[in-house]
């Protein structure tokens, strides 16, 4: 088990926790999936808040009411649909998991508020990001000083695509040409960042370690090509 830091996060707890397996829906033995979650939730040393992550674009803040229907679970399913998580809560850690896909973390020091997202190219293009930007500042956070940290994820170089991906994007969103590399290559942390830096927020920081190649990280579609590397690593931030 590895936990990989963010440098823009140093002032809080926070990680992307790779080499343990975290999710029931990749075939792994659930004995070995619970085994791996105790671990994890050992080394965080907090309540961690799951949800089950389905592409969504919704956004499900944690407070003391709901937080406990949230837990991490050690049975075959996480019950709460959504893939994105805010909090004012301290002492808890909310969390995404992934395997390709982005982890995005944030956190707002003015008023003490943090945020984490699982972005995939559905949530990318759709609004998943643009909900979060929005619930921050429903929250009165002043965006100048939001701290936003991508995570591992598949690189551009690694993340081809078919023509039809391509034209789906350029419809939705013509400004997303940028981040295709002569429209068979797709850079998903680059589009995410690009959204953020919309409404002015400049303190971003992307990991450039990529899921695919990299031979110690969890990759969907690495599995998809060669039968291996199949699993999903989580990313926590907590205050």
């Amino acid at each position: 088990m590895q936990i990989i830091k963010m440098p823009n996060l140093s002032a809080i707890k926070h990680g992307f926790i790779t080499g343990l397996n975290i999710s029931f829906k990749v075939n792994d033995d659930p004995d070995l999936v619970n085994k791996n979650r105790i671990q994890i939730a050992k080394a965080v040393d907090q309540e961690i808040i799951m949800l089950n992550q389905d592409h969504t674009e919704t956004i499900i803040e944690v407070t003391e009411k709901n937080k406990s229907h949230l837990l991490l679970g050690y049975k075959n399913i996480d019950y709460t649909m959504g893939d994105g998580l805010f909090t004012k809560l301290t002492n808890t850690a909310i969390s995404m998991y992934s395997g390709d896909c982005a982890v995005v973390f944030l956190y707002a020091p003015d008023i003490k508020a943090i945020g984490i997202l699982h972005s995939g190219w559905r949530g990318s293009l759709g609004k998943l990001n643009e909900n979060m930007i929005e619930k921050f500042i429903a929250n009165k956070a002043d965006l100048s000083k939001l701290m936003v940290a991508i995570g591992p994820s598949i690189s551009a170089k690694s993340y081809e695509i078919g023509k039809d991906f391509y034209k789906n994007f350029i419809n939705h969103d013509p400004d997303s040409s940028n981040f295709f590399i002569d429209e068979k290559y797709y850079n998903n942390a680059g589009y995410i960042a690009s959204k953020y830096k919309k409404y002015g927020i400049n303190n971003i920081y992307i990991n450039l370690q990529d899921t695919y190649s990299d031979e110690n990280l969890f990759s969907y579609r690495y599995y998809q090509h060669f039968g291996k590397k199949n699993g999903r690593m989580i990313g926590f931030i907590s205050m």
